[in-house]
């Protein structure tokens, strides 16, 4: 299930172009297990092994098809996606290939953050508390507050925030 969180967002100069308007950063959280094709919801999972077969797995072209649903439903007037997406699954950064499967202009999400490999669910946790702190408390440029959640965890790079315009 794929949930758009909307925040009131009193320090709209601070953010810059992510915004609608001045009054919301649209922010989409994916939590889920993550693998070069894609994402796999709760149900998508056998055990503990990573199944691509599932009924809930989202290839990247899935998810950008999803996407473009949520953009179009809620931001009809704008063709570049304001979404800030965040990835807290394993490869999570490759929602970037989301982008393979845009029309010129036409973008899944504003910036992607995520993982280029295996996270433990515990640093992934933790590294996105402080990035939402960061961000949304004390008015952090995503970059800035991509900084944080790493220093977090101990691991400089480790997340990366990857901007598709």
């Amino acid at each position: 299930m794929l949930n758009i969180v909307r925040v009131i967002n009193p320090w709209s100069k601070k953010m810059g172009k992510v915004l609608i308007g001045n009054d919301y950063i649209p922010i989409i959280h994916i939590s889920g297990h993550g693998g070069p094709n894609g994402i796999g919801l709760y149900e998508a999972m056998l055990g503990t092994d990573y199944n691509e077969q599932g009924k809930n797995f989202f290839t990247w072209e899935q998810l950008k098809w999803q996407l473009d649903r949520i953009n179009n439903s809620c931001y009809p007037a704008i063709l570049k996606s304001p979404i800030i997406l965040c990835m807290s699954t394993c490869y999570g950064i490759n929602a970037t290939k989301c982008d393979n499967y845009s029309s010129p202009g036409n973008r899944a999400a504003h910036v992607i953050i995520g993982h280029d490999d295996t996270i433990l669910w515990d640093d992934a946790h933790k590294a996105f508390n402080q990035f939402y702190l960061s961000l949304l408390r004390d008015c952090k440029t995503v970059s800035d507050a991509v900084t944080d959640m790493n220093s977090a965890i101990g691991t400089p790079n480790y997340f990366v925030a990857k901007y598709l315009y």
